[in-house]
């Protein structure tokens, strides 16, 4: 049994294998700041309750895989996220009447997401990805214009993974990688993620890896820290990690916290009571209701320090540079130049949870998701 990898990629062509495969170019539409922070904090607002190498695109606010579904094969493009634990695409891109293998479930329902809902219709087809085929119950969507993906694979914990029947009761869909493990695809159900910044003004690029069913040792500096998922309600149900400590240089802003990792996030997402008193260090340091995020004044760059999350016994440390917009940005995110420094922290209040651990965050480690064993992994990316 293999583990496989996907690259994140939105070059013309990449170097895929031991052979040269091209990529077509993926044009993107690409929100404003205002609706990735916007969408960031709906995705989160329901928390309050409760080796193969295939190409793919990071399209600055989100990371895409491409699969094959049906028979013949329809190509579809899925929303990489391990903040939900299923499949869905858009009518737009695959018609079950159109395949030969595909199997009505008879029964519908509508998903929640943070950037609004998807009704979807079910089905059972076979999905390939990276040449690995495997039978999928996922979900058709025929209005997605509140949502501004085509579809969504989830990676996240079997918890997410609920559906209610038309006789109200629950059950549980096998994720796809429940699947890839019982169809013996892989030996482990685990990913390992490795994200990467976007420099120089650039909307895309090849800037990252996903592994399926294995770890990539060559990707982080020294050994993963592994973290049990939290026992904190709604921490618990996610990927959750206790966070001991948030620090700005030496002073401690927050103590006792739980966060949840995920790569559907854009941002840093934190309480703003948190961010409050820990940015309270920069004079002249504020949120900026427009923008949503926090700001530092023009010239006082020197007063930064690094922001350090505490998890699992170790420390993960993030540079003013690691947090700091880079200027070169400002015009795929929108962003006014002149005036003060954006960071990527957001303030937003997450209910029973303290920060929402996402992409710019994981941009700067190694990440692994390790359903077998129930925890995270963090490592220094190289």
């Amino acid at each position: 049994m293999k583990a496989f990898s996907i690259i994140f990629l939105s070059a013309a062509c990449a170097i895929v294998s031991a052979k040269s495969v091209k990529v077509p170019l993926k044009q993107r539409v690409h929100p404003t700041i205002k609706q990735a922070v916007e969408a960031d904090a709906h995705r989160w607002a329901e928390l309050k309750t409760g080796s193969k190498i295939i190409p793919a695109v990071n399209a600055v606010f989100s990371y895409y895989i491409e699969a094959d579904i049906g028979t013949p094969a329809q190509k579809t493009e899925l929303l990489f996220d391990t903040g939900s634990s299923l499949l869905w695409v858009a009518d737009s891109q695959y018609d079950s009447s159109k395949s030969t293998t595909a199997k009505d479930q008879d029964f519908a329902n509508v998903l929640e997401y943070g950037s609004g809902n998807v009704t979807i219709e079910f089905f059972k087809d076979n999905v390939n990805i990276a040449d690995f085929k495997f039978p999928q119950t996922f979900g058709v969507a025929n209005n997605i214009s509140t949502i501004g993906v085509s579809g969504i694979i989830g990676f996240g914990p079997m918890d997410l993974a609920g559906v209610e029947y038309p006789n109200k009761t629950v059950a549980y869909v096998p994720t796809p990688m429940d699947n890839l493990y019982k169809s013996k695809k892989i030996s482990t159900e685990v990913v390992g993620v490795d994200f990467r910044p976007i420099w120089n003004g650039a909307q895309q690029v090849s800037n990252g890896e996903i592994d399926i069913g294995g770890i990539d040792s060559s990707k982080f500096k020294g050994k993963l820290t592994y973290i049990p998922v939290s026992k904190k309600s709604p921490a618990k149900y996610y990927w959750g990690v206790d966070v001991s400590s948030i620090t700005f240089g030496d002073f401690v802003a927050a103590s006792g916290k739980a966060g949840i990792v995920d790569t559907g996030t854009t941002l840093i997402t934190v309480q703003p009571a948190i961010l409050q008193k820990l940015f309270s260090k920069v004079p002249g340091a504020v949120y900026d209701p427009n923008t949503e995020l926090w700001t530092i004044p023009k010239g006082k760059l020197n007063k930064l320090k690094d922001i350090t999350f505490h998890i699992g016994g170790k420390p993960f440390t993030l540079t003013p540079s690691q947090y700091i917009i880079p200027q070169s940005q400002y015009k795929n995110w929108q962003l006014s130049t002149g005036g003060a420094h954006y960071t990527y922290f957001s303030s937003a209040f997450l209910g029973g949870l303290d920060a929402i651990i996402g992409q710019k965050f994981l941009e700067n480690f190694y990440s692994v998701f390790d359903s077998t064993h129930n925890r995270v992994g963090l490592a220094p990316r190289k």
